[in-house]
């Protein structure tokens, strides 16, 4: 739990807003390397085999067959 101190209310929600963000950042970074499956480059070789098989890497030769049938057009003019 971060701690912010300061002396002014702006100074206070700015150093909030940093540190949420820094949690943000770190959240959708984990995310990101979850469905690639690169998270055992940040956390190591020791992560659980429940998140191994949670998560398949999803490489792009992976995904490129899903994305096949999306429409070039849109849908919408």
């Amino acid at each position: 739990m971060p701690h912010i101190y300061a002396d002014e209310t702006y100074g206070l929600f700015y150093g909030y807003g940093y540190a949420v963000a820094q949690d943000r950042l770190f959240q959708i970074e984990m995310i990101r390397r979850s469905a690639m499956g690169t998270v055992a480059e940040v956390l190591g070789r020791t992560i659980s085999p429940s998140t191994r098989k949670s998560a398949p890497p999803m490489t792009c030769v992976r995904s490129r067959p899903r994305l096949r049938p999306c429409p070039r057009t849109p849908r919408y003019p």
